[in-house]
C-alpha cells in the first residue's frame, strides 16, 4: 500500500523531504496532483526493479519522460539528455 501523501499537507517544517513508498510507473497522475512546498524530489525504488537491486532502464525513462510531459517536478529532475 502506497504512503498517503496527503498527511504531508500538514507539515509545516524547513526541512526538504523526497516522495517514495509505492511510486510506480502508474503514479504519473498522482504526481501531477502532489503540491508541496518542500518536496524535493522522487525515491524510485522496487516497482522499477526487474530483481532485487536491478533497476529496468527502459521503465525508469519512459517515466522521467511521462513526468516531464506532464511538466511535474521539472525544477528537481535532471536533464537525462
Amino acid at each position: 500500500m502506497p504512503f498517503n501523501w496527503a498527511l504531508l499537507e500538514q507539515y509545516q517544517g524547513t526541512t526538504p523531504f523526497l516522495l517514495s513508498g509505492g511510486i510506480g510507473p502508474e503514479s504519473v497522475k498522482a504526481l501531477r496532483q502532489f503540491k508541496h512546498p518542500q518536496w524535493a524530489g522522487l525515491d524510485l525504488n522496487s516497482r522499477f526493479e526487474v530483481e532485487p537491486g536491478r533497476k529496468e532502464i527502459w521503465l525508469l525513462h519512459r517515466f522521467i519522460e511521462d513526468l516531464r510531459e506532464a511538466q511535474v517536478l521539472m525544477s528537481q529532475l535532471p536533464n537525462w539528455d
